[in-house]
């Protein structure tokens, strides 16, 4: 099929009266000498073909011509290789992954078939992410075993959509048992199949295993209790672990807490008895313990097994708490007298350990400060304080350049001997309240100019601060965002939004970010510079308090406090360890920083440190440490050392000038209660939703059993893939077009002035 085309080179009345100037050429008549009849039609012959050639240059005439080849069609095939396959398919011993690799090499002939039908076949293993498999002649390359820790349907087939995005995909085909088990998939499972379902792709949908209500499984799981804790001397620490039974009605399992004390000696300090009603039932278990002295505890939180359980691996969970001395000192500094600063003072001083001391400076007394701020210098000095709160507090309030420096110098000074700070949200907080240009500056982690001032009685600058209602999400994790004993990510959901914050508009590299808001804006970051130092955007979490979370409330700004002032994981000697983390899969990433200080708080610098590693074999193994920042190294352990389940210890000892400073040491565990094999139930019903997402296009749930039967439908009923492909010419286009135009030109212009040369008109 052909059509032809114009592109002009100008506006079409411009081409009209060039090609009428052109054409009055033809009428021009030479001035002397006589020309016979045909001379005269020889030479308008060849201007004429001239301007021909200059009008369809202007013209750009083309043509395109459709032609139809074939097309390869695709179809993407996942297979699930996370380590849920390694549980049984059924009531044999065989599993779901020996299941799996039956059914493929029985059907390699089939899969071999596909090319010769113009049907390429691209084969992806799946866990939390996509790998290619190899596939020769029909024949899958599979690994002897499968080994993902955690299972992601939705995001690993949106990758698989996305790879296919420019291909015309046939179908989708998904062998797997269904269990999603990552906390927080990158794309969720419906968006993915939405995807398929907007292209009218088939997802045909294989599930491996059987449900829970086949009466096949029962299983005690413990989990949902963070792994670690801080505590003080002859306080009462309360353990909040979730218990499920699947397949135990009506039965009362024993639930023990196992205290190991710093003599290294365990014991059952705390038990209850939790009946399960129903066939698949959770229930939340607290248990409590008072310790009577200082130090490193293990904790283990535990159901007794039950001999109708397939593996009794998930049925204890351990954790590790740090107990200390004394209590813990807060000065507390706002300008607004307000609910926040109210429920803030309630939550962290209704705990004993921890003593709050306010500071009121109102904004209505600015007049008495504007021209001489107050001075505080004497308390930011103290050295019993261990955390300075600032609140919605104007810079002016405290300081003025010249004036008034000494507040701001003895914040910076005891933050940069150890002493934790914490800036919080306001209208007069950060960038607007004119904290650039002074000694904290270089301390919080946000970056603010002085163009960023918000004048007391203007009216709100709305680039500074967001006004809307702003959900919170932890950015990984963090012992600053698990303020709950259930999931992380569905506490934060359920918290009512603050009612607003302050916009940062920019933060220093060297910052963590530890919550974000549902829109990305940074909402609580970290930092360290000597001490620990925190901005946080927001001043109305008190709406958590009378939103009915008071528990949350009271966590997340008793855990502030902590960390501020490293009493989340650290013990009480000069030499430090601070390991965020406590429990691990085997083969994790290992990571935590160590230090030194004085008994006043501030680092010691030129400390060497000796880091040792002992296994669970009892093993002893060197680690080196890097400098980190001031007074901090920083320790990466090597994921080929964390590979056998069991206790690990990190013993540090370090010197200054050859003199020994101290030497302190933390544990860690690394145990095999991995998510894919916690829950020995596949999910066939997920698979059956999936797949009926795309029942429109041919989407279905088939058995393993039928998946021959699935390829022979494709062979026996290949799709038409034909494309039409268009083909364009345009004159002066190519190379060899403007050759042969310019070659004619030349050529008529040539002979016409020849000819009038022969015939003596020039």
């Amino acid at each position: 099929m052909q059509s032809w085309t114009i592109d002009p080179i100008l506006n079409p009345w411009f081409l009209a009266i060039a090609g009428g100037i052109l054409a009055a050429v033809l009428l021009l008549r030479p001035q002397f000498g006589l020309l016979t009849h045909l001379r005269r039609w020889t030479l308008v012959g060849l201007r004429a073909g001239v301007i021909l050639i200059a009008v369809l240059l202007m013209l750009r005439p083309g043509c395109v011509t459709t032609i139809e080849q074939p097309q390869n069609a695709l179809l993407v095939m996942l297979l699930d290789v996370s380590r849920s396959m390694e549980l049984p398919v059924g009531s044999d011993e065989t599993t779901r992954w020996q299941k799996l690799k039956q059914i493929l090499a029985e059907n390699a002939d089939k899969l071999a078939a596909l090319e010769e039908q113009r049907i390429e076949l691209k084969v992806y293993g799946f866990d939390n992410q996509l790998s290619a498999m190899a596939n020769e002649q029909g024949v899958i390359v599979l690994p002897e075993n499968p080994a993902g820790v955690e299972s992601d349907y939705g995001s690993c087939l949106d990758d698989a959509t996305r790879a296919a995005r420019n291909q015309r995909v046939i179908g989708v085909i998904l062998h797997g048992d269904g269990q999603t088990n990552v906390l927080d998939p990158r794309v969720e499972i419906t968006q993915a199949t939405n995807q398929l379902a907007q292209t009218q792709t088939p997802l045909y949908t294989i599930p491996y295993g059987r449900p829970a209500d086949s009466g096949q499984f029962a299983d005690i799981a413990v989990t949902n209790m963070p792994d670690n804790y801080t505590g003080f001397v002859k306080n009462r620490q309360t353990f909040t672990a979730t218990v499920s039974a699947r397949g135990f009605t009506n039965r009362t399992i024993p639930i023990q807490l196992i205290i190991t004390g710093p003599d290294g000696k365990a014991k059952v300090v705390d038990s209850k008895q939790v009946t399960f009603t129903g066939p698949d039932q959770k229930a939340n278990v607290s248990l409590g313990f008072e310790p009577d002295k200082a130090g490193q505890y293990r904790v283990l939180v535990k159901a007794e097994p039950q001999s109708e359980e397939i593996s009794p691996r998930n049925n204890a969970l351990p954790a590790f708490l740090t107990v200390f001395d004394g209590g813990l000192k807060v000065l507390y500094v706002t300008g607004n007298i307000g609910a926040e600063q109210r429920f803030i003072r309630q939550a962290i001083g209704s705990s004993a350990e921890i003593k709050i001391d306010p500071i009121v400076v109102p904004v209505r007394d600015r007049i008495n400060w504007e021209d001489s701020p107050r001075d505080f210098s004497d308390k930011f000095s103290d050295p019993s304080y261990d955390v300075i709160i600032l609140a919605d507090i104007d810079a002016t309030a405290l300081y003025r350049k010249g004036v008034q420096e000494k507040n701001f110098k003895a914040i910076e000074k005891a933050v940069l001997s150890g002493k934790g700070l914490l800036m919080t949200g306001g209208y007069h907080s950060f960038g607007p309240g004119s904290y650039a240009m002074t000694p904290l500056e270089d301390l919080l982690p946000v970056l603010m100019e002085s163009t960023e001032r918000q004048s007391f009685d203007a009216p709100l600058r709305k680039e500074l601060h967001i006004e809307k209602p702003i959900i919170l999400r932890p950015v990984g994790q963090h012992f600053l965002n698990s303020i709950s004993n259930e999931g992380q990510q569905d506490i934060w959901k359920k918290l009512p939004p603050l009612s607003g914050a302050n916009r940062f508009l920019k933060i220093k590299d060297s910052a963590q970010v530890i919550i974000r808001s549902e829109d990305d804006e940074p909402m609580l970051i970290s930092s360290q510079v000597g001490g620990r130092i925190l901005a946080f955007a927001g001043d109305s979490t008190w709406r958590w308090w009378l939103g009915g979370y008071q528990d949350e409330h009271k966590r997340f700004w008793r855990q502030i406090i902590l960390w501020l002032a490293f009493r989340d994981s650290l013990t009480n000697s000069n030499v430090w360890i601070n390991l965020p983390q406590r429990r691990f899969q085997p083969r994790s990433d290992v990571q935590f920083t160590i230090g030194a200080k004085n008994p006043t708080g501030i680092a010691i610098e030129g400390a060497q440190f000796s880091v040792q590693l002992t296994t669970p074999k009892g093993d002893q193994v060197s680690l080196s440490a890097t400098r980190a920042d001031e007074g901090r190294q920083k320790v990466q352990v090597d994921r080929d050392l964390i590979v056998q389940p069991g206790l690990y210890r990190i013993s540090v000892s370090g010197k200054k000038n050859g003199v020994a400073i101290g030497q302190t040491s933390a544990e860690f565990i690394v145990f095999d209660q991995d998510k894919e094999k916690s829950i020995a139930a596949a999910d066939p019903d997920q698979l059956l939703r999936l797949s009926n997402q795309t029942k429109e296009w041919g989407g279905k749930m088939i058995s393993p059993d039928e998946f021959g039967n699935l390829l022979d439908e494709l062979l026996l009923h290949p799709p038409e893939m034909k494309i039409e492909i268009p083909q364009k010419w345009r004159l002066g286009d190519s190379w060899q077009d403007g050759a042969i135009v310019l070659g004619l030109f030349v050529l008529l212009l040539g002979c016409e002035w020849a000819f009038r040369k022969k015939w003596g008109m020039v």
